[in-house]
């Protein structure tokens, strides 16, 4: 566990941290959401709820901050869901050696996510590879190094907020990064 991560002590205070009611945390238990740690519970359904099915994330249940934010979060919930409906095609181009044939559709989806956002588009590491593998060939880092780099969010690699994220969107990045900053990667 994370030393930064928030023990909860029962079901109970996890669906209040949550803020969701016993009832789901006790269905999304039984869906192997881990309930030992805050974090880990929020990174389990960062990874496996739908934007529609989560009170943080539905739409329909801001209402009451206006028309305004309702139109914002309807539109980062179809940025999200573009890149997720992309993804399997783009898993199945990869292993065949075919990316490239989705490699355009995918960068444009993943250019329309709102920045704040991105952290949470979860692609394969077979898909990262595919996108950022060769920009980061380019720059001598070995196979171990790179896979690190595609799994770790920015802030962990210390890399400037978004560089892979837009790397693999299509967007313009830095020439290469520097050299121990990627050394000191953990």
């Amino acid at each position: 566990m994370p030393a930064t991560s928030t023990k909860v002590r029962n079901d109970a205070d996890l669906a209040r941290l949550l803020g969701i009611s016993r009832a789901a945390v006790s269905a999304q238990k039984a869906r192997g959401m881990p309930t030992h740690a805050l974090e880990d519970a929020r990174a389990w359904r960062d990874a496996n709820l739908k934007a529609n099915y989560r009170k943080d994330m539905n739409p329909a249940r801001e209402l009451q901050d206006g028309p305004r934010k309702y139109v914002e979060l309807r539109r980062d919930r179809a940025a999200m869901d573009a890149v997720d409906r992309i993804v399997p095609l783009a898993l199945e181009a990869a292993k065949a050696g075919r990316f490239e044939l989705v490699r355009a559709e995918l960068q444009a989806a993943l250019a329309k996510v709102p920045e704040h956002c991105q952290a949470r588009v979860a692609l394969p590491v077979d898909v990262w590879d595919a996108l950022v593998g060769p920009q980061i060939d380019s720059w001598g880092l070995e196979h171990d190094e790179k896979a690190r780099a595609a799994a770790l969010p920015d802030a962990e690699f210390d890399w400037p907020a978004g560089v892979l994220f837009a790397l693999a969107a299509g967007l313009s990045v830095p020439a290469e990064p520097e050299t121990e900053t990627v050394s000191g990667a953990v």
